[in-house]
């Protein structure tokens, strides 16, 4: 019996050492392999926004450190957590080091890159375009040469020499940021263009918004299948709540009691069952024209898209999160003819305000949720995922219309 404990023993000192920590360190065994992952891989932010870094998740059990290192803490610094801090405008790539454990290896060190972009037209890099920014280009065009080359965004206007018309377009700059590009009418106007991007329906999408005046307007909120949009100014009274909601009966405060658009969907508490359980709904499951905001406020062959043709749009492009004319949003990039169009990330409108506003593309769909006579599909996109989901029928969001290729 002593010396089979004494084997035993031998065994177990030839299988373990000591780390420095007083730890054991397997070493006869195999020790797990480690992976560090990243939900994405850059990092896109406008001067004077808060940065965001990407979630981290390691290896199930893992329980190493994480080392977070900036290769130009000029431009961003990274903590001990990190978590960002912008310091100038510019690129910074970050390194994610994982530590060695008694049970792991060494993960690999995974890495991501940080832009921070100057806005078009913050002559003073305060972080916003203002009338202080005027005084700055009178300022810097005493020197061309310093206008050229070290405030390169004097050239507001893009034409490749910094002058007077500069001065327009910070003035322009500072009317849209208070409008947000946006046409309180939603009415369609010569800017609209229908682009195909080569979809095997032959389904063309709208360059921007109901309400916007560019591809990165924001442009109007709706609420599921009303015609009357709001802009981003919270102010203007409209609550979006199920009270307020079109579809909501009179006097009703919960969703069971929509009144139109309703599907046999199971929930016979519902107004659109009665007191047997029978259906006695609508069976509409897709907006009628005189519901369909792009039909409403566009006309001619404009109206709002259908869950298949987000589905067609999501798989026949590629997206990039971007900052494109100083707003953040999503550039889809067909897969057939290289075409592509903008989505800005307009968030969406609940209640009395705005959330989600510069990280999230929120788009209404015709279609209501299959499963649930209370939610209709909405498309999304934010620097992690483009997908579909379904979403609560009173909520404001934005809406990009279609129309079919003749």
């Amino acid at each position: 019996m002593k010396r089979a404990v004494l084997s035993l023993t031998v065994l177990m000192l030839a299988l373990l050492s000591v780390a420095a920590d007083n730890r054991p360190v397997v070493t006869g065994l195999q020790r797990q392999q480690c992976e560090i992952f990243l939900a994405y891989n850059s990092v896109i932010a406008l001067w004077g926004d808060p940065v965001i870094a990407p979630s981290v998740e390691t290896t199930e059990g893992y329980d190493g450190e994480l080392i977070y290192e900036s290769d130009n803490e000029d431009v961003v610094e990274v903590d001990d957590d990190g978590q960002l801090t912008a310091k100038s405008p510019g690129t910074a790539t970050i390194t994610i080091i994982g530590t060695e454990t008694w049970k792991f290896k060494k993960p690999e060190a995974v890495i991501y890159t940080v832009t921070i972009q100057a806005r078009n037209g913050d002559l003073n890099y305060d972080g916003k375009v203002d009338a202080a920014d005027i005084i700055s280009f009178i300022n810097i065009t005493t020197s061309i040469n310093a206008a050229n080359n070290l405030v390169p965004n004097a050239d507001v206007n893009r034409d490749g020499t910094v002058d007077a018309a500069d001065i327009l377009s910070i003035i322009n700059i500072i009317k849209n940021n208070v409008s947000h590009n946006t046409d309180a009418t939603g009415r369609l106007h010569e800017g609209v263009e229908a682009v195909d991007l080569g979809l095997p329906s032959g389904t063309l999408w709208a360059n921007m918004n109901i309400g916007a005046l560019t591809p990165e307007g924001y442009g109007l909120y709706f609420a599921w299948g009303e015609t009357t949009g709001y802009t981003g100014y919270t102010s203007d009274g409209r609550l979006f709540d199920i009270p307020n909601y079109r579809w909501t009966a009179e006097g009703q405060t919960e969703n069971k009691y929509y009144a139109k658009y309703q599907i046999e969907d199971g929930y016979t508490e519902c107004c659109w069952y009665d007191a047997d359980g029978n259906f006695i709904g609508d069976g509409k499951s897709v907006l009628d024209a005189e519901d369909d905001a792009a039909v409403v406020l566009w006309g001619g062959d404009w109206g709002m898209p259908t869950d298949g043709d987000i589905e067609e749009l999501l798989t026949c492009t590629t997206s990039e999160w971007t900052i494109q004319n100083d707003v953040y949003g999503c550039r889809l990039t067909s897969k057939f003819n290289g075409k592509s169009i903008f989505m800005p990330a307009a968030g969406q409108r609940r209640y009395m305000t705005i959330s989600n506003e510069g990280r999230r593309c929120e788009f209404w769909t015709k279609s209501i949720n299959p499963y649930s006579s209370s939610d209709a599909v909405h498309l999304i996109f934010t620097q992690s995922m483009s997908t579909w989901g379904f979403s609560v029928r009173y909520i404001g969001k934005t809406i990009r219309p279609v129309q079919k290729k003749q």
